[in-house]
């Protein structure tokens, strides 16, 4: 708990504070925090994988670090920096804990929460659980659909589909 306290007193997180901004500053400095390990050690196993011998060749080419990094490196890494930047945006959606004590404002919640109001005592209003689950994978399938593209080019132009 020591960090939120930190955090929220950076990020002037704070019951009376007016200016919401800065509430959505602490949030955003909180799921920064709580997602970059994954995204850094997903990166990490997959450029790991590129083949070093695709850096080597450009550089018997004549080719600089920074020319290196832009033209062999970096659209071999797009399908993995994509993969994480899904990941971790599906998951700051889907965060509830944080978003219930941190969001003062209904009108902000995340839509993870809406699940936490369709509960009525001892019932459950299933048809509105479903479509809200609808609602919250929605986005991130037409992401996903849209970017396939991306994925698969990305393998394929890498020398790593075979693998």
């Amino acid at each position: 708990m020591g960090p939120v306290v930190t955090v929220r007193r950076v990020g002037h997180i704070a019951p009376g504070v007016s200016d919401p901004g800065r509430r959505r500053t602490g949030l955003i400095l909180i799921y920064c925090g709580l997602f970059s390990p994954f995204g850094t050690l997903l990166l990490r196993s997959f450029l790991l994988g590129i083949p070093r011998e695709m850096e080597e060749a450009a550089r018997v080419d004549g080719a600089g670090e920074l020319r290196v990094f832009l033209q062999v490196v970096l659209p071999n890494a797009l399908p993995g920096i994509l993969t994480v930047a899904l990941t971790t945006g599906l998951s700051a959606c889907n965060e509830f804990l944080f978003a219930v004590t941190m969001i003062q404002s209904d009108a902000k919640m995340p839509p993870s929460t809406t699940f936490f109001t369709f509960q009525q005592g001892f019932t459950q209003n299933f048809t509105l659980i479903s479509a809200a689950g609808f609602v919250m994978i929605a986005p991130m399938l037409i992401l996903f659909l849209l970017l396939q593209r991306k994925f698969i080019n990305g393998l394929a132009n890498s020398g790593m589909g075979g693998i």
